[in-house]
Order: C-alpha cells, then structure tokens, then sequence
C-alpha cells in the first residue's frame, strides 16, 4: 500500500491546480487514531483521500474515498481490481477520477499523462518499491541495497522509466560523500541511469533532478544543475525533493542561504513533517554560522525519528561549533552505532577530538582512515577536517587538492564552517577557483560569512 500511496501522490503532484502532501508526511499518520478534521489541520488541506490494497496472488484490488476533511464528509469512493501488471495504469485511473471528482480542470499535458496506460512487469515492480524502501533510510549499506534492488526492477523491466529514476537516485547518494566508491564511477552510473530514465520519460522530474544533483556533486557545473531543476520545476512544480534538493545546490555550491531557506519552506509546504527537510535546514543554518538554529532544526528531525544517524551526526557538527564538545562527541558516537563507521562519521568525529584538545584520540581516528585508504578508496575529503582541527593547514590542502583531483563529491562542503580557519589562506581561493566556484572566492578569502 506505501507503493501505491507514493505513486498516487506523484501522479497527482503533476496537477498544478493541486497542493499535494508528500508521501513522508502522509505515512507519519498511517494507523493513527486522530480525528480525520485534525489531521487535515496539522497538514493544511481541505481533501483525503483514504484507501486499501489488497493483493492475492498477481491480482491487486484498490479501494479509494475522497473525504472533505473540516466536515469529514465523504465525497467519492471506487474500488478498483486489475493484475499487478497493470499496477501503474490503476495509479493513474485513481489520480484521474480524483481529479475530476474535485472538478480540477487538468493541463493537456496533465491529462495525457493520466490517460497514459502502461503495464510494467510485476518483479519489477516488488523491486522497485523495496528500492525505495532502502533509499529513505540513508545510510552506506542501505544504499547499496537500494542500488541492487532498482537494477533487479531494470533487468525485469527495460523499459520502465522509474526503475532507472531510482537507480540514478541511489547511485547520486552514493556519489555525496556517504560512501567509498570513486565519485567518477558511482557518477557515470548516476548519469547513464537518469538519462535512460529520461529517454523513456522525458518529462521525469526525478531525472532531471538526479542530474542537477550529479553537476552538483561530480560536476560543479552551475549552470547545468540550473537547467536540469528548471525542468523538473517544469515537470512537477508540487514535487517536494526538487525544493528541496534545489535549496542543498544553493547552500552548497551558491552560497545564497536567504533563497536555500525560502525553496525549503516550499518544500515543507509540501512535506510538512519531512525528517530530511528539517536536515536540509539545519545544514543551510549550519552553513550561515547560525548554530542554534541550525542544532533545533537537527532535533526537530529527531523528533520525527529518533534513530536517523545522520541528524545526530549533524547535531555534533553545529555542537562541536558552539565548543559543546562533550556532547558532540556523543552524538557523533550515536550516528556511528546507527549508521556505522562511514568516512563522514569518522572525519568529523575526529576534528571534535581535535577541537576538544583530544590530539591523541583524533590522530587515532585519522590513523583509522589513513589505513583504509591503504586497502581502498577513501573519500580524501573526509580526511581534511582531522588535519584542519589538528591545525595542520598544509596536509589539510593537500587531502583538499587530492579531493579535486579526484572530483570528491563531499568536496560541495567546502564551505562549510569546519574549514573557516583555512579561508584567509589563498590556497582556499584557489581550490574553489579550481571547481569553477570563482563567484565564491573573493567572499571567502575575507574569511568571514558569505
């Protein structure tokens, strides 16, 4: 049933005569015994749809009511039956019949695309929503999961443009850093995936934005990711992510904080109970230097979910700021027993250490990634903030420069508040000089906030 919410969701985000609440928010209600009028106040609509998924065998039958939600009046309800095959038509009969219940007047674009029918293989279907699963949790090893099972989907299927969506996607997070894989592999395989996406469905804005995310991270080509989210902005304006991961481009790679936070108040609009948008707006807080706010936008996510690694490891990044150091470090100590020793979780664990005045812990820390990177790669990035808190700016630019070389996809958060001490050295400059990031260097070089 997640399945099909999802993509019921998605179809319906292309009307945009519509405000469609995100899947993540939705499913924070599923079970709930709420007062339906309430919860459409906690989400600010006026209309729910409810409904039911029951599967035997290859068969699948839906059953769908729209309820006006401050009455709690039911207004429509259908049951649908078809095989598992024909999953993604029923999707988008249900969308279109919703739609005409509420007298929206569809697009011609948007009608065609609801009146599409299409049948997908139903083992590529099963892998593709167990891909999906993997990919919310981000961490390493659900990462890699994810990549397996939406290749399964592709192999079943290959000719289904969301099975390659969902590859492209999982090998883009791979490529941010999270991982140990070379950023020029895992990018040429996020590239490859989203472009066959596109060939099959160029109007697929999870292509589109999967390739913005690649010229962010691989690329530091501005004026590609502006292109590719302007089409997804025009394939699917109430599609959350694009606000979403818009805003991480302008936080990263603009420096243009006051625009970062006005695309995510759009995109929590949307998504208004999104553990990750709450992230992505402590990380543009944490970038601005505003640690308090940015430390209550990382426990807000924590609120949502107590065991999202990465939120606690961001919280220890804004805490080590703040000389909170005790405390960082535990949270940093939180993330890896949830997500395990990533590159990421070891590097800012060692520049607490380092900070702390802990020299021997954080040169034991940067021994631990030394020897990996003997026995494979290591993203050299995440080797930098050891040497930077340990004060050793010279070793901290050559991991830096050894990061460019390598187009490190970590690298967009060379801004980040871990290396301010390095701004007023010229090497600086000329490492953003180096990603095409000109429009950066002189602010930078002040050493003080952009």
């Amino acid at each position: 049933m997640e399945g099909m919410t999802e993509a019921l969701i998605a179809n319906l985000a292309k009307v945009r005569a519509l405000r469609v609440i995100s899947r993540t928010s939705i499913m924070r209600y599923k079970g709930a015994r709420k007062p339906l009028p309430e919860i459409a106040r906690e989400l600010n609509v006026d209309g729910v749809i409810e409904g039911s998924a029951l599967r035997a065998g290859n068969r699948v039958r839906v059953t769908a009511q729209l309820i006006h939600a401050p009455s709690d009046t039911h207004l429509w309800a259908q049951s649908y039956e078809r095989d598992l095959g024909d999953v993604l038509s029923l999707q988008n009969e249900v969308a279109r019949d919703v739609a005409e219940r509420i007298q929206v007047v569809l697009m011609p674009a948007e009608d065609a695309s609801l009146a599409r029918r299409r049948a997908v293989s139903p083992e590529a279907y099963k892998a593709y929503l167990k891909g999906r699963h993997y990919l919310k949790q981000w961490t390493d090893e659900s990462l890699r999961k994810a990549v397996d099972c939406f290749e399964e989907a592709t192999r079943h299927d290959p000719d289904w443009p969301l099975g390659y969506a969902g590859l492209a996607e999982a090998h883009v997070w791979l490529l941010s850093g999270l991982e140990v894989y070379k950023s020029q592999d895992t990018a040429v395989k996020a590239r490859i995936a989203a472009r066959r996406a596109l060939e099959l469905d160029p109007a697929l804005a999870e292509a589109h934005v999967s390739l913005a995310l690649v010229a962010t991270y691989h690329d530091w080509d501005c004026d590609a990711a502006e292109f590719h989210f302007r089409r997804a902005f025009e394939s699917g304006p109430e599609y959350a992510d694009t606000h979403l991961w818009y805003a991480w481009y302008l936080t990263c790679l603009q420096g243009k904080f006051d625009d970062a936070l006005r695309e995510l108040d759009c995109a929590e609009r949307l998504d208004p109970l999104s553990m990750q948008i709450r992230h992505a707006k402590g990380i543009t807080y944490y970038f601005r230097r505003e640690f308090d706010a940015a430390i209550e936008q990382f426990q807000k996510a924590l609120d949502l979910e107590p065991n999202f690694a990465l939120a606690h490891y961001d919280l220890g990044i804004a805490l080590t700021q703040k000389g909170s150091y005790e405390e960082a470090i535990a949270r940093f100590e939180e993330a890896i027993r949830l997500g395990g020793r990533s590159v990421n979780h070891i590097g800012e664990l060692g520049f607490a250490h380092a900070r702390a005045g802990n020299r021997q812990m954080a040169l034991e820390l940067l021994s631990e990634l030394l020897q990996r990177s003997q026995q494979g790669y290591v993203a050299s990035f995440w080797i930098a903030p050891i040497y930077t808190g340990l004060g050793e700016a010279d070793a901290a630019f050559e991991w830096l420069d050894r990061a460019a070389r390598e187009r490190d996809g970590a690298l967009i958060y060379l801004l980040a508040p871990e290396f301010h001490s390095l701004r007023p050295d010229p090497r600086f400059a000329a490492l953003l000089r180096k990603m095409g990031l000109g429009h950066l260097a002189a602010k930078a070089a002040t050493g003080g906030a952009l």
